[in-house]
């Protein structure tokens, strides 16, 4: 019987979702190549995806179409929203604008045929969260059988190793495969089929096409104690009882030769032994997934997915679950990025498909959700991908800002993707939401405070803010009381309920003075007078950020006393909406806690328990959890969770963006892949939302447990703070807390203690501690 960990995740059947096996399939990644493989004991499927290979877009120049500000404006102030949605959006039409997001798409699929002599029985896949690997076992008859995969960071190669306890044997081939999703689907594959080579090199497999200018492909070689031949048809294996198969995954420009000859050769230089591979990679990998650490469930004996979400379902989520989503979260996000490739997208490196949608990044909820969880969970450094994929944008940003709006700075819109950067999906509702930037600065700043990284922060962060803050010095402007207001712009994605229509997703989004983009740009404008104080190069544009921040007005209460949405009075609150971005300055944001004001907290808490149960979606579930967990109402910040696992799960932990199984917790009729897609930034708030139970921080406090469900009665936990971490441990029944806090840089903070709810000043120089 095999002998599992905590850090362990265990299914005990082949992916299952009809027609989208992939779905529900095993993922492994290296921050630059992912796969996803979902075959069974005689076959194997592995689809493989670049970070890099996007397709199908282009990057327009923007028309000036600036003047479209002031009619918009006046046709508002008319109180004529609807009329006033849609100008910008056709005057870029009538210019021929047209920007053409890019969709991230897969590069091939391996297709492994084993011999399969019998009848399965033992078999289990699992996730090895602690060491990256993944693997499937299972018995044919008495004879047992192995199949270990790694991504190795180091050398940006699959590695696999096969065993069996019986002489055995198998094929490989790869390519492009049949896709079941029609339309461009189709038209990609056959493509693909055109362009397609097959040859072999050096005792390789080399499979490699081309679509727009780039090519791609797969270089496979097998080291094997059995006989093998290899073709263009691929490569066949036979008597085997063990076998190691590396796979190199490219894509390049223009030059399918070079390409070829450089995956050729890192397969040549890699080690042909998995052990040596497998060590190799394993420090760089632990140095990331061991920064921080929950630890929820006490027992010996670790369920299946299938168990756990079973139960989950037919009750609640258990600390076991809540334990494993945290690690496999926190694995899945490792295994998607890296500090010097690209940033998480919505498909991480796993979208399975010729074109998928939802791969982009998307700034008005998406993104954010995905990084939640870097700072406290110690993975700041792969902040920095994300920091230099938007910075490195920023003349684009700057013509978007100039030709849309006519303002200086930048605006960031809200889809991006490497080969977007431009203003995409020009529809009113992403066009004008004006707070991408300022919410951005949000997690670049938090990084910044975080990792005292002053050379990225004076040389790309600091410009970015500041670029954020020029656009608003240019777009707001004071109405007759004399305050500042911001129109055009949107509360993301929602509509008020004087124009509301749940059928059309975005009937009438462009308003006036939405609480989130006010709340962005305060945020915003404080950090930057902070930083003014110790950089005198920033007094003199400190004083304009000051004087914004004295007319920004007080946030407004709806009629059923809680924060409103809109702070404007012809424009009222729709609950049945998945967004609360109006809570912002409760979370992600920490405007009310700074001020410590009990009777705005209650307000925006008022707020949230407003929203209406239908209008959720997988990620807002373990968003409003976070914020839940922010008022401290440990009843519904778990009740959100319960929810999330019913609705938003699949077996292999994916999460999905809507439910289709139709359960009444989240919108839309779900009967195909659109309305239920995959979208990984939900299990990446799940574990935002199990550390938002346990620490809480702003510069100058630290509070445990600040939120801690009664399930959870024992635990400990590794998180950080910003200037060092803490190291704890917990019994809710003794009503006891005790660890360490360890400083690396200068530190001095009150410590808030659960339970008996004391506090204790704490002073520390760099890489001392204090043990409490």
């Amino acid at each position: 019987m095999e002998k599992y960990s905590k850090y362990d995740i265990i299914m005990k059947r082949p992916a299952s979702i009809f027609c989208n096996r992939w779905r529900d399939g095993t993922p492994v990644g290296n921050g630059k190549t992912g796969v996803v493989f979902y075959g069974g004991a005689g076959r194997d499927y592995m689809i493989f995806s670049r970070g890099d290979l996007w397709v199908n877009g282009n990057d327009a120049s923007v028309p000036d179409v600036s003047y479209a500000l002031d009619i918009m404006r006046k046709l508002q102030k008319e109180g004529k929203y609807p009329e006033a949605n849609f100008v910008m959006y056709n005057e870029l039409k009538k210019h021929g604008y047209a920007n053409k997001l890019a969709d991230m798409r897969t590069l091939g699929r391996v297709e492994m045929l084993f011999e399969c002599n019998g009848v399965y029985s033992n078999y289990r896949r699992v996730i090895h969260t602690d060491t990256s690997e993944a693997e499937v076992t299972y018995k044919l008859g008495k004879d047992r059988h192995k199949r270990r995969v790694l991504a190795s960071r180091k050398r940006d190669i699959i590695a696999i190793s096969i065993e069996s306890e019986k002489e055995n044997g198998f094929s490989l081939n790869s390519g492009f495969y049949k896709s079941l999703e029609g339309g461009r689907e189709n038209e990609l594959k056959e493509s693909d089929s055109q362009f397609a080579q097959y040859r072999v090199d050096s005792g390789c497999y080399i499979y490699s096409s081309k679509h727009e200018g780039k090519y791609f492909g797969i270089v496979s070689k097998v080291v094997t104690d059995g006989k093998q031949s290899a073709d263009p048809n691929g490569i066949t294996v036979n008597n085997a009882t063990e076998s190691l198969v590396l796979m190199k995954a490219f894509s390049c420009e223009d030059d399918r030769i070079e390409g070829e000859s450089k995956a050729l050769k890192a397969i040549l230089e890699c080690p042909f032994d998995y052990d040596s591979i497998f060590e190799e990679n394993l420090p760089l990998y632990k140095e990331l997934y061991f920064k921080a650490d929950v630890s929820l469930y006490e027992g010996e004996t670790y369920s299946s997915n299938e168990q756990l979400i079973e139960e989950a379902k037919d009750d609640e989520i258990t600390p076991e679950l809540s334990e494993k989503l945290w690690r496999f979260g926190r694995y899945l996000f490792i295994s998607g990025t890296s500090q010097d490739g690209l940033p998480f997208p919505l498909y991480g490196l796993w979208p399975c498909g010729y074109v998928r949608d939802f791969t982009h990044h998307v700034a008005n909820e998406n993104v954010q959700s995905i990084y939640w969880h870097t700072e406290a969970g110690g993975l700041g450094k792969l902040n920095e991908s994300l920091i230099d994929y938007y910075c490195n944008k920023i003349e684009s940003f700057r013509e978007n800002a100039k030709n849309l709006f006519g303002c200086r700075g930048i605006f960031v819109g809200t889809y991006t993707t490497p080969v977007n950067s431009t203003v995409s999906w020009y529809v009113p509702v992403i066009l004008h939401f004006i707070g991408c930037a300022g919410w951005l600065s949000q997690h670049f700043y938090k990084y910044y405070k975080y990792s005292g990284n002053e050379k990225l922060f004076t040389e790309k962060i600091l410009p970015f803010m500041i670029e954020a803050a020029q656009f608003y010095e240019d777009y707001y402007y004071t109405d007759e009381n004399g305050k500042l207001a911001l129109y055009p712009a949107v509360s993301p994605e929602n509509t008020p309920i004087e124009y509301y229509n749940k059928h059309k997703g975005h009937a009438m989004p462009v308003t006036k003075n939405p609480t989130v983009e006010i709340a962005i740009l305060k945020e915003l404008l404080t950090h930057l007078v902070s930083e003014a104080k110790t950089r005198p190069e920033l007094l003199q544009k400190s004083e304009k950020w000051s004087e914004m921040l004295s007319i920004i007005p007080e946030y407004c209460i709806n009629d059923k006393g809680g924060i409103a949405e809109w702070m404007s009075d012809d424009l009222h609150d729709a609950q049945d909406h998945r967004h609360i971005s109006h809570l912002y300055p409760v979370f992600p944001g920490t405007e009310i806690e700074e001020k410590g004001d009990a009777t705005k907290l209650a307000q925006f808490k008022r707020a949230l328990d407003l929203r209406e149960l239908g209008s959720y979606c997988g990620w807002s579930l373990p968003h409003m959890s976070a914020v839940y967990s922010r008022f401290k109402d440990i009843e519904k910040n778990i009740h959100m969770l319960n929810a999330f696992v019913k609705v938003a799960l699949c077996d292999n932990f994916f999460t999905l963006g809507y439910d289709y199984h139709d359960m009444g917790i989240t919108g839309y009729e779900c009967g195909d892949e659109y309305r239920a897609p995959v979208q990984l930034d939900a299990i990446m708030g799940f574990v935002n939302a199990i550390q938002e139970m346990l620490i809480f921080s702003l510069p100058g406090k630290l509070r445990l447990l600040p939120a801690l469900p009664d399930k959870f009665k024992n635990g400990h936990a590794m998180l950080y703070f910003d200037t060092g971490f803490v190291d704890f441990s917990w019994d809710a029944q003794k009503r006891e807390c005790h660890g360490t806090i360890y400083a690396v840089r200068d530190t001095e903070l009150v410590l808030e203690l659960p339970f008996e709810k004391s506090s204790v000043s704490v002073v520390l120089a760099p890489e001392e501690c204090f043990v409490f």
